[in-house]
Order: structure tokens, then C-alpha cells, then sequence
């Protein structure tokens, strides 16, 4: 009997053991996959080249060091470089990494947080890769301080901590560091407690929805300092800002909320600010080739173009009036702004819409002839509603010192306050 027992437990110790290594072995050709397909990425790209050092493919562990050199990228004269010292331990469905990093310049260069912003110190990496949910998170802690001073120039940054979660899906990046101080012969900025977050998430590939993507970032700032040369320091407390931006089914929106919660200048109080708006109805497809237009011409043109809007978007026109041709809208829901000096608080609120018929056929070249920019500025429409409005505010827009609201339309290409003609818009913009 107790034979049998024993052949029982030996059995199923062997099934087991059986399982427990091909679980590992199965986390290990993922992870060794991985890692060879992350390699092709990198060195796909034209601006950068990368390759793994002293690479050490055990059954248990895989060790190695990754290398990513930027060759455009130069300091006194060598390539930049990242280095990457890491430890992959494979266990069952999952792989647990480990490593640190670092920058320096050329293989015997000095180390940019080693040996000049935090000596001795180095950002560690710590990550989980779930092979069988294909997900992971990866943590990267900064040294307890980063930071270098020269003269009266200093920048200092302390407990700095970033973590990412990602899938097939969806990528979340949250971080948060406890204090930031800038300071120049021109004054400091200097940022208490700040945590900041962002997540990317897209349609499931295959699905109807595969084209949407969706956008959420958040920032909350405890408090910042700002204290110019010379000047008395001002102080913003309770910073919250979030920006959430979604595509679908071709149109791109954009909603943002923001509140600071107390302004001060040298200790005295001055009030609060709260803003919430919302921009929809943009072409999406337009308005990622502007995007990725004007950063290719930024890139290549050094020429400063002013306050000259036009010359600037010349070169993108297109995608710039295919990204209206939707008639977007952009609504105000709140601004407001609150103080110990307001007998009420100020409020602002409304909805401008931009008709976008047939724009797609105009061109930068109309819009410098006085003409056609008035035709152009004739599609925007819409009103905006100002309560409490300070007198002095009343008064520079022909109103009475105590009228308290105030209407602002644009109708036809005219500003009007309380159905009075104000302006045209075109010289409200300085067009020709």
C-alpha cells in the first residue's frame, strides 16, 4: 500500500515537475521571440542602431546587455549611447526583468547619471511580462536626486518614478516625482509634489471599431513657484489639468478640464481659475498628416515666421483645410475666475462652429488677398456669454460700467456686443 503511495507521489511529482519546466522553457522561447523582434524594431529605425552585448541564453535566466546608439546624436565628439546591464528570470506564463541604466558618450565615456547628475547612482528597471495575457509593467526608478549646478544655473530633481502597463491594446504611463527646482540668473521655478499620467487605447484590430482610438492624460501639481529677478514670486497651488482625445469613425475630438485652485503673489491671494471646453467634429486623417507635416517642416526650415500664421501652415495647407471640412465646433462650457477682489465671480461660456463646406478647395494664397480671408472668417459663427463682467471690461467694449453680461456674437464675419456692432473680424485678427 504505501508503495503505491509512494509511486502516486512520485508520479505526480513528475507530472508536475514535467509541467513546471515546460512552463519555463515556454516562458523562455516567448521572451527570447520578444526580444529578437524588439531588436528588428529598433534597428528599423534610420536614426538609431542597437544590439545586445555579452548575451547569455540560460534555461533559468537570460542575461545580457542592450546597447542603443544614436549615431546623429554627439557629445565632445562620440555617438551617444544607452546602456542597458539586464536579467530576465523566466518562470511559469511570465518573465521577471531587472537591470539599470544608464547614457554616456562612446563605450569609455563618462556616464550621465553615474558620474555627473547623481553619482554613483543609476536609474533601475524592474518589469513583468505575462507571456500567456500578453501584457506587462515595467517600473523605472531615478535616483533619489538627479541633478547638476554651474554657477548660478541649477536644476535638481528628486524621486522620480515612472511605470507602464501595456497590451495589444492599450498603453498607461503613470509617473510622479517629489519635487523639481530650476533656477538661472533670471530667477527659479520650482514644482512641489507631481504626479502625471497617460493612456492610449485602440480599437481591437478585426473589430468595427478598429479605426477609434481614444487618449486620457492627467496632470495634478501640488504647487509651483515661479520667482523672476527682481519681481515678487507668484505662486500657484492645486494645479489639475486632464485632456482626454478620441477618434471615431473618421473625426477627431478633444475635451480638456483645468482648475488651479490658488494664485498668490508674494502671500497674497488673488483667486482661482477653471476652465472646461471641448473641441469636436475634426477630420482625423487631416489632422494627423498636419501634425506630422508640421514637424517634418519645423525639422527642416530654420526660419522664423513670426506672428505670420499663414506662412506657417503653407506647406501643410492641405491637410489644414481638410481637417475643417467637417465644420468643427468648439464649445466652452466654463471659464471662470474667482477672487477676494470680485464681488462675483467671472464666467465665461459658449459655442463657436467653424462651416466647413467646400473649405478643402481653398488655398493659403486666398487667404492673403483681404477678399478671401473674409470669406473665410465669414464660416466662423457662433456666441459667447460674459457674467459679471468687470467694468473696466464693459467699458473698453462700448458697454455700461455696471452692465454685468455681455454677449459676443460673430455673425458674417462681424464681432457684435449685445447685438451692437463691434468689429470685423478680420482686423480683431490683423488679417490683411
Amino acid at each position: 500500500m504505501k508503495k503505491r503511495v509512494i509511486g502516486s507521489v512520485v508520479i505526480i511529482a513528475a507530472v508536475l515537475g514535467a509541467a513546471w519546466l515546460g512552463g519555463v522553457a515556454w516562458s523562455r522561447h516567448v521572451f527570447l521571440q520578444r526580444l529578437d523582434e524588439t531588436m528588428a524594431q529598433l534597428n528599423a529605425s534610420p536614426a538609431l542602431s542597437a544590439d545586445q552585448r555579452e548575451l547569455d541564453r540560460g534555461f533559468f535566466h537570460t542575461r545580457g546587455t542592450l546597447v542603443v546608439t544614436w549615431p546623429e546624436v554627439s557629445y565632445d565628439g562620440r555617438p551617444v549611447e544607452l546602456v542597458v546591464p539586464w536579467q530576465a528570470r523566466h518562470g511559469i506564463l511570465s518573465t521577471h526583468f531587472n537591470g539599470h541604466a544608464d547614457v554616456r558618450s562612446g563605450n569609455d565615456g563618462p556616464r550621465l547619471l553615474a558620474d555627473r547628475l547623481s553619482p554613483g547612482h543609476q536609474a533601475e528597471l524592474s518589469a513583468v511580462i505575462h507571456h500567456f495575457r500578453r501584457n506587462g509593467e515595467l517600473e523605472v526608478t531615478l535616483p533619489e536626486q538627479v541633478g547638476l549646478t554651474q554657477g548660478p544655473r541649477r536644476a535638481l530633481l528628486k524621486g522620480a518614478v515612472l511605470k507602464l502597463h501595456g497590451d495589444e491594446q492599450s498603453l498607461a504611463l503613470k509617473g510622479r516625482f517629489d519635487a523639481l527646482e530650476l533656477a538661472d540668473e533670471n530667477g527659479s521655478l520650482g514644482l512641489g509634489v507631481t504626479n502625471f499620467s497617460s493612456r492610449r487605447q485602440r480599437g481591437k484590430a478585426g473589430s468595427e471599431a478598429a479605426d477609434s482610438e481614444q487618449r486620457v492624460e492627467q496632470l495634478h501639481i501640488e504647487q509651483l513657484q515661479m520667482h523672476p529677478q527682481g519681481s515678487l514670486p507668484v505662486t500657484l497651488k492645486g494645479i489639475h489639468w486632464q485632456g482626454h482625445a478620441e477618434r471615431q469613425a473618421g473625426m477627431l475630438g478633444y475635451e480638456l478640464s483645468s482648475r488651479v485652485e490658488g494664485i498668490q503673489v508674494s502671500q497674497q491671494g488673488l483667486g482661482s481659475l477653471k476652465l472646461k471646453l471641448s473641441l469636436e467634429r475634426l477630420g482625423a486623417d487631416a489632422a494627423s498628416r498636419l501634425v506630422a507635416g508640421m514637424k517634418r517642416e519645423l525639422r527642416r526650415s530654420s526660419a522664423d515666421t513670426g506672428d505670420d500664421w499663414l506662412s506657417l501652415i503653407e506647406p501643410v495647407q492641405t491637410s489644414f483645410f481638410a481637417m475643417l471640412s467637417p465644420s468643427p465646433q468648439l464649445t466652452l462650457s466654463e471659464f471662470s475666475v474667482q477672487s477676494p477682489m470680485l464681488d462675483q465671480p467671472i464666467r465665461l461660456n459658449g459655442q463657436l462652429t467653424f462651416h466647413g463646406e467646400g473649405v478643402a478647395d481653398t488655398r493659403v494664397a486666398d487667404l492673403r488677398q483681404r477678399q478671401g480671408m473674409r470669406a473665410f472668417l465669414e464660416r466662423l459663427q457662433g456666441s459667447l456669454t460674459l457674467t459679471n463682467a468687470p467694468p473696466l471690461l464693459a467699458l473698453i467694449v462700448g458697454q455700461s460700467p455696471d452692465q454685468a453680461r455681455i454677449e459676443f456674437d460673430i455673425v458674417d464675419g462681424e464681432v457684435r456686443v449685445n447685438d451692437q456692432a463691434l468689429m470685423p473680424l478680420y482686423r480683431l485678427m490683423s488679417a490683411p
